[in-house]
């Protein structure tokens, strides 16, 4: 509960960062904040695919398209196949979310395996000049190549790490109580 309200606390900062390795309950967590907080959301669980920028995008484009379904986005001129340079895909982006004028968090789950530069200098780019009413959570097993220190100086980036998904002993005391209790 107490991780749900810190998640919640830095909602209307730009980013949020939760580096655990497997199975410490990232998504559950992330997941069980959005479901108690009402946010609207677009979930995106990354893949080898993902890696492909054409594909990336694509995937986003249906995430807002699923959010606002009466919307035409900018990004969507982009699904051609043209190569534009990452500030203008990141521009675009910025625009299209700016112009929902209602909070949105977007999840990139397993961002770990994305291992291609130009998505990296996308996120970026967001991140650097992120829209009012987004805010954009990564959930990954090691920290991504972007450039969070600014963010971390202006206390604009919320990091939660294995430590802070680890149960408290109280929480461990809790939990083995339900589970005798059920056997």
């Amino acid at each position: 509960k107490a991780l749900i309200e810190r998640l919640e606390t830095n909602i209307s900062e730009p980013f949020t960062l939760v580096s655990a390795s497997t199975g410490c309950g990232k998504s559950i967590t992330v997941s069980q904040w959005i479901e108690a907080k009402g946010h609207n959301y677009g979930w995106l669980s990354l893949d080898e695919e993902h890696n492909e920028v054409q594909v990336f995008l694509t995937y986003i484009v249906a995430l807002f398209k699923e959010q606002w379904p009466q919307r035409t986005f900018h990004l969507e001129s982009l699904l051609g196949g043209s190569d534009r340079p990452s500030h203008l895909i990141s521009a675009l982006l910025i625009n299209d979310l700016d112009e929902s004028h209602e909070p949105f968090v977007l999840v990139l789950d397993d961002y770990h395996v994305i291992r291609e530069e130009k998505i990296h200098e996308i996120i970026q780019g967001i991140i650097e000049f992120p829209p009012e009413k987004f805010h954009l959570v990564i959930l990954t097993r090691r920290d991504p190549p972007l450039k969070t220190a600014r963010l971390r100086a202006q206390n604009k980036l919320l990091e939660i790490r294995m430590a802070d998904l680890s149960f408290t002993s109280d929480e461990a005391k809790k939990l083995r109580s339900k589970i005798d209790s059920t056997i």
